[in-house]
């Protein structure tokens, strides 16, 4: 795991800019979800080409991926707005995507001449984005919630979040016989009892409804 330090620093293995000049601003100009998603699935399916046509070892992909994937956990705290971070991308470093790639579409291998840690030194900062301060936190945690039942279907296992103003609870429950037995058994002593003392009524009988259902 040495070598992964050499790129974003010791101690910085997912990649959070520690150094953040803002030097430029933008005003974000919402465009259509589905456009967004394509130019998205273009990024993320060109990543799976670098991971997998530039790096042969198994071993390395694994901790490549996790790197890449922290680092864009943290930016997912930025902008859930749970991290002390502001929201920000480095609009220099973001410029240089058209030089992993030839005319013909091919990968490129070439040095792009900076490492992890010059991240976030020509950083841009966000105006137009829509965040309100006294309301914001119960709707995007209620928003998340709704993103973690959705990952749920097709992994064989069933997400149910109890929300409340400052955070976002999530119970997984594995869909095996010992688990649940496990999970109804837990519910019973202790849970019930716990959930409502954290949470508003109306929510956390909705979620106790929901997850006594899928047991």
């Amino acid at each position: 795991m040495s070598n992964f330090d050499n790129f974003y620093g010791i101690s910085n293995f997912a990649g959070v800019s520690e150094t953040v000049v803002t030097d430029k601003t933008v005003v974000c100009e919402s465009q259509s979800v589905e456009i967004v998603q394509q130019y998205l699935a273009v990024i993320r399916e060109y990543y799976k080409r670098i991971i997998t046509q530039q790096i042969c070892q198994v071993e390395v992909q694994t901790v490549v991926h996790d790197q890449f994937f922290s680092g864009c956990s943290s930016f997912f705290d930025d902008i859930r707005h749970i991290s002390s971070r502001s929201v920000t991308f480095d609009h220099s470093i973001s410029t240089q995507i058209s030089s992993i790639h030839d005319s013909d579409g091919q990968c490129l291998t070439n040095d792009l001449g900076f490492t992890g840690s010059d991240i976030g030194r020509h950083s841009a900062s966000i105006q137009g984005i829509s965040w309100n301060d006294a309301t914001d936190s119960i709707s995007v945690n209620q928003a998340y919630g709704q993103v973690q039942m959705a990952h749920s279907y097709g992994y064989g296992y069933s997400v149910i979040y109890f929300a409340w103003p400052s955070y976002t609870r999530v119970l997984i429950q594995l869909n095996s016989v010992p688990v649940r037995l496990l999970l109804r058994r837990f519910l019973r002593m202790r849970l019930m009892r716990r959930v409502f003392q954290l949470c508003p009524a109306a929510t956390a009988t909705h979620g106790l409804l929901r997850l006594l259902r899928l047991l």
